[in-house]
């Protein structure tokens, strides 16, 4: 499944890069489903520096009936970011270190400048594959792929999708206390 946001948010876009990059932890109050976003660990590369950050996924977004199977499946999701400064590009990849075969979703965002800010559009491809989980016979897992798929696909997109505002709503909450 394919996913694809864009929004323009009122921020220059080396600000809104410096957010993104440097206070993506700040973000969680923003952004949908999310408790807690925590950075695990920082490698810097050659070109490129990367993140595993940790996202505390809230249970609410798992159906009732549903959280006996699926809910450890989804209460923390891990990404690796990396950050390509010289193009204001981060690459991701969600995923679940628990299952790793639950689902894949791997994308990136672009930043570009933009006559009223920044221009952020986020395009990445969600494979969701819960039938194929070991252990678990292929019926079980293909009874319980639509409740998961649902999920999954809702989470993560919701989050996509908001990540611009969060950067936007850090900025200003910066602003504020600049001038507070």
């Amino acid at each position: 499944m394919e996913l694809n946001f864009r929004h323009t948010i009122d921020v220059p876009r080396a600000e809104a890069w410096r957010i993104f990059h440097t206070h993506i932890d700040r973000m969680a109050p923003h952004l949908p489903d999310v408790d807690q976003v925590h950075i695990r660990q920082e490698r810097q590369w050659a070109d490129y520096l990367e993140h595993e950050v940790a996202w505390a996924i809230n249970q609410s977004v798992v159906p009732v009936s549903a959280r006996p199977f699926i809910g450890r499946l989804v209460e923390e999701l891990l990404s690796t970011l990396s950050w390509h400064h010289h193009h204001n590009r981060v690459d991701f990849r969600f995923y679940n270190d628990r299952l790793p075969e639950l689902f894949d979703c791997q994308g990136q965002a672009q930043l570009s400048e933009h006559v009223q800010g920044t221009d952020i559009h986020i395009t990445a491809e969600l494979d969701i594959q819960p039938h194929q989980l070991p252990g678990v016979p292929r019926w079980l897992g293909q009874s319980v792929r639509p409740s998961v798929k649902r999920v999954v696909e809702q989470t993560l997109g919701r989050i996509l999708d908001a990540l611009p505002a969060a950067v936007a709503r850090v900025s200003h909450d910066e602003a504020e206390q600049r001038t507070g």
